[in-house]
């Protein structure tokens, strides 16, 4: 029953700070386009939604284009992310559109893309490792980001090999290069 009561309030909430949003936006198109995305954003899981809707004041709070591509983002972002790795996630979209507004309205309008091949026990530590880069580059932060998802480059086999080497050589040759050593 309690659970009841908690997701009552939680709702309480939510429907408070969307009623607050939308009397905060003058045009009537922009009102229409936060309605709808808000409305898609309802029909997520309480907790994805209240992240969502908390994130995304934040993020408008820097650039409000950014927040209304967030909330574009988040339906497919909240298939793959947990509450706290959508947080992350946006957190760090937030911090790149601080540096360049267009930049962070990309990173969102990109999604979270390919992210969901990542095991779901290394996102957070991606998400850790790109947090702590965006304090110095919110560029190799998104690079970082973008690359967790790529598949791991082969080794080479650039490294000098002599007995590899001496196998290929004609019996001659290796009787010359044993001599030299």
């Amino acid at each position: 029953m309690s659970d009841e009561i908690q997701n009552d309030k939680l709702t309480e909430q939510i429907d408070a700070e969307v009623a607050e949003r939308l009397r905060s936006v003058r045009n009537p198109a922009e009102r229409r386009t936060l309605a709808n995305l808000l409305r898609e954003i309802g029909k997520l899981p309480l907790e994805q939604t209240r992240a969502a809707l908390e994130v995304s004041a934040t993020i408008a709070g820097v650039s409000f284009r950014a927040s209304i591509e967030f909330l574009r983002a988040v339906p497919d972002a909240a298939r793959i992310l947990e509450p706290a790795e959508l947080r992350a996630w946006a957190e760090m979209g937030r911090r790149l559109t601080m540096s360049e507004v267009e930049e962070g309205v990309s990173f969102f309008a990109a999604g979270v893309g390919d992210f969901g091949r990542v095991p779901p026990s290394a996102r957070p530590f991606v998400l850790q490792v790109c947090s702590r880069q965006m304090i110095l580059s919110a560029t190799t932060a998104v690079e970082t980001f973008r690359g967790a998802t790529r598949p791991p480059i082969p080794p080479t086999r650039n490294h000098f090999d002599l007995s590899t080497r001496s196998r290929r050589k004609s019996p001659e040759d290796r009787r010359n290069t044993a001599r030299s050593f």
